[in-house]
């Protein structure tokens, strides 16, 4: 129950500050906290679950690697997302937002994703200046990163 809350409020907290989010960043943060851990009064990250067998097999699978890459996710749009491959789309921004907060990138990015949506509307930019990487430079690292959880 406390997860489902802790869902809710992240996804009714986003909507009111960023309300043309793609799917794929709010779903990636809100899935985020399906697995909470509050190490300290206030601070809440999210850690391993359930989502990353999948995201590992379609890393594996020749049909599904170009979906499970951290820079599929820039650029792709929310019926893209809720296609076929849901489930890993999910898995990937999921992951994707895990590994930005575990280097305490994910909140400065989202505002700068958010900030400068009308001239970035892929996040790419705001990914660059936050990571100083671009998304598919950043791939590699995200996916030796998912490999050893």
């Amino acid at each position: 129950m406390r997860v489902q809350l802790i869902q809710a409020a992240t996804h009714r907290g986003r909507a009111s500050t960023f309300p043309r989010a793609p799917t794929w960043i709010n779903e990636g943060i809100a899935s985020l906290f399906e697995a909470p851990v509050m190490p300290t009064k206030g601070a809440i990250h999210g850690m391993k679950n359930w989502r990353l067998p999948r995201l590992l097999a379609g890393m594996r699978s020749l049909d599904e690697k170009d979906d499970a890459r951290l820079d599929a996710l820039f650029g792709m749009s929310d019926d893209v997302f809720r296609g076929a491959r849901e489930k890993l789309h999910y898995a990937t921004a999921r992951y994707v937002c895990q590994w930005l907060d575990a280097r305490g990138w994910l909140w400065p990015f989202y505002h700068a994703y958010r900030d400068g949506f009308d001239a970035d509307k892929t996040g790419e930019k705001a990914f660059e200046h936050t990571t100083g990487m671009t998304p598919s430079a950043a791939n590699n690292a995200w996916t030796t990163w998912v490999k050893t959880l």
